[in-house]
Parts: C-alpha cells; structure tokens; sequence
C-alpha cells in the first residue's frame, strides 16, 4: 500500500499536469498533493518523532498565507495562492518522510518518465500539437515547440531543466547520466523550443561555471571560459538562423545577438516574463515588504506608473498571474515569505558545505526566480529532501564526534 502511494506521488511529481479529467481551473493538477496528504497521514507518527525546526516555519508561512484570504481583493485568486503554499509545505514533508524511512529516489521511474516526455514530443511534431488530453489545456502555435505532457512550450521546457536537477543528483551511473541529459537538452532547444528555457539554461551554465571556478580557486579556467563564450556569441550566424526565423526560439537568439537590451524591452514574451520579476520585485519594496492582497497584481499592473510613483515604465506586463516563485512569495506575503525563502537556502548552502557543489543552489534558484508556479510540486520535494540530507549529515556529524569523545 505504501509503495504504491509513493510510486503514484512520483509519478504525479514527474509529470506534474498530467490529467485524465480536465480540472482547467489549475495547469498544475492536485494529484500530487492528494497523495502527499494520504502518505503524511499513513507516517504521521514518524514525522511526530524529532520534527526537524524548519518545519515550524513553513507550517507558520501556510497559516499565514490561509489569514491573509480574509483581506482578499479576488477569493479565487487567493486559493490558488495558498493551494501553492500548502503544496510546498505537504511536498517538503513527504520527500523528507519518503527519505527518512529508507526509500530511495526511483531512478527507473525517473528514466522511463523522460523517455516517455520525448516520445510525447515527438508523436505531437508529427501528428500535430493538441493531439494530446491528457492536461487542461493546450497553448502553443506554429512559431513555438510542442507541448508533449505540458500545457504550454515554456513549461515543457522547465520540466526539463528540472530534470536536469534529477538526473546530476539523483542518476549516478555516468553513462546513463549523459544520456539524461543529452535527451533534456534536446527536448529544451528541438521540441519544446522554449526561449525562456533556454535562457535560463545558459544563465545557469554560466553562473555556476564562475562560482566554480572563483570559490574553487580555478583562475586558470578563467581565460578559457571568457573565450568559449565570445566564440558563441560573435560566431552565431545569422544568416542561417535566419531560416529558421519562424522559429520562436531562433527569432530571440537573433535579437539577443542584434541588442540584447532591445530584445528584453521589445519582445513580447521576454519583456512580460522578465516584466514580472522586476516588477513583483519593485512592487513589495515600494509597499515596504507589507503584503499586498492577493489579486492586486492586476490592480497593481494596470496601475503600475502611480504605484512605482514614475512614468518611466520599460516592460510591457501581459499576464495577469506573477511569473516568478520568489516574486510571487514576496508580492503577496512580502516580509512573511522572508523565512520560506531563506529556509530554501539555508539548506542549498548547507548541501554546498556538505557536497562542494554548487549545481542545485544555482539552478534551482535561477528557476525560482523566473516562471516555476509555487504550487510545482517540485519546490517542496526538493525542499524536504536537502532538509533531510543536511540532518542526516548532522547527526552522523555529532554521532562520530560523540564516539571520539567517550574514548
């Protein structure tokens, strides 16, 4: 019984808006939730034992998201915002729960989904892109990728650069590991061709590859560096991209090449998703880190030259739900999701002390900055899994120190 919960919680973890009754209201269906409650309340006395602090925290962070409903400007807006809050909360309790009893992460499974997200893709190139129900809805056109089990590109492409995060911690056979993620990267650039995946693929790639070298003391990697990204960059050429110029993903190369900062500006798409980071931002500075009401986004958007007190307003906001997990958090509870978001990286910097590996701290915060909804249920099993791991390390710490004392 228990095994098959947790297999199910996997599944709907790795395929998060799988759906075979179209609930349109949510991209991102509830199932995983369903199955980390049922589990949580199967283990309740285990996780009873020794809760570990951060715990406290989150639980803190949901009651405060579920009392701030009461001051709602749109009720329905303000579920969807604590649904995401509990998700994190039940998703960190599970993945520390499932780890805590000896259960390992399910490779095969892990294997077999990404195979299974490729085959999607490639059945939907051929045969068209809404040949799927299997999500609420479908949105893409002829310019951008396909689907697969998503219901836009953008997403396909973030479930793939989680994947990533799977496959460098979880896969360990090398072989195996290249092949994940050469499979990840294809589904990014050729099938999902999601420009904002890919953007933040290469912010990620360059970030952590500095941090290595800098806190690794690697200076001679510098030079090398530097000169594989010009190479890159000065040797695109435009004239073949421009073939392909009916491809969303080729046009946004072109105008990063051309000027970068008239792409962030200009571009629809990249100037409301980069739009929604900045000004969510913005936004709880100027309202002093008190919380806005959940809804005022809108308000806040339509009326964002008197809210920013200036008329100098540089992106062009579309979309009427916040773009980004940590603006979100600080928009809507600002200085009450300064723990949420410390306690996620408390613990990615406990992992570098543990493991020397910047790999998670850096993409995993690269994509809570930008477009993750805070209900992924990614975000709370990643969350209880490195809460698990820095307390295990721990206690084996104290354990060992404890055995060199008494002889």
């Amino acid at each position: 019984m228990e095994k098959k919960i947790i297999y199910l919680y996997y599944f709907t973890l790795f395929f998060p808006y799988f759906t075979f009754i179209k609930i349109r209201l949510f991209d991102l269906q509830p199932y995983n939730l369903i199955f980390s409650m049922i589990f949580i309340l199967i283990n309740f006395y285990v996780f009873y034992t020794r809760i570990p602090k951060d715990f406290y925290i989150l639980l803190l962070v949901v009651i405060i998201s579920i009392e701030w409903l009461f001051f709602s400007y749109d009720y329905f807006y303000g579920l969807k915002n604590v649904f995401g809050y509990i998700s994190i909360f039940m998703g960190a309790v599970t993945s520390y729960l499932i780890f805590k009893k000896g259960y390992k992460f399910p490779s095969k499974l892990f294997i077999y989904s990404n195979f299974i997200w490729f085959i999607g893709g490639i059945i939907q190139m051929f045969f068209g892109k809404h040949i799927w129900l299997f999500t609420s809805r479908v949105s893409t056109s002829i310019e951008r990728g396909v689907t697969s089990f998503a219901p836009e590109p953008s997403y396909y492409g973030l479930n793939m650069l989680i994947f990533i995060y799977f496959t460098h911690e979880f896969i360990k056979q090398k072989k195996m590991k290249y092949v994940m993620y050469i499979l990840e990267i294809i589904q990014i650039l050729f099938m999902a061709k999601s420009a904002i995946s890919f953007l933040i693929f290469i912010a990620f790639l360059v970030i952590y590859k500095f941090m290595d070298i800098f806190l690794k003391k690697k200076i001679y990697e510098i030079p090398l560096l530097i000169l594989i990204i010009l190479i890159l960059f000065l040797f695109v050429n435009e004239d073949f991209l421009s073939n392909f110029n009916n491809i969303r993903l080729v046009d946004v190369l072109i105008k990063l090449k051309k000027d970068p900062v008239k792409l962030l500006i200009m571009d629809e798409s990249a100037s409301d998703r980069i739009g929604h980071i900045i000004y969510s931002l913005q936004g709880s500075y100027y309202n002093f880190f008190f919380p806005h009401r959940y809804g005022e986004w809108k308000l806040f958007i339509n009326n964002i030259s008197k809210y920013l007190n200036t008329t100098n307003i540089v992106f062009n906001i579309k979309t009427t739900r916040i773009m980004s997990a940590y603006g979100m958090m600080m928009f809507t509870l600002g200085i009450f999701s300064f723990p949420l978001i410390y306690i996620i990286n408390k613990n990615l910097i406990k992992n570098i002390h543990i493991n020397k590996d910047f790999f998670g701290f850096v993409l995993l915060n690269i994509i809570l900055i930008n477009q993750i909804p805070i209900a992924n249920p990614f975000i709370g099993y990643i969350l209880g899994f490195y809460i698990y791991k820095n307390r295990s390390f721990n206690l084996q710490k104290s354990k060992f120190n404890n055995n060199n004392n008494n002889k």
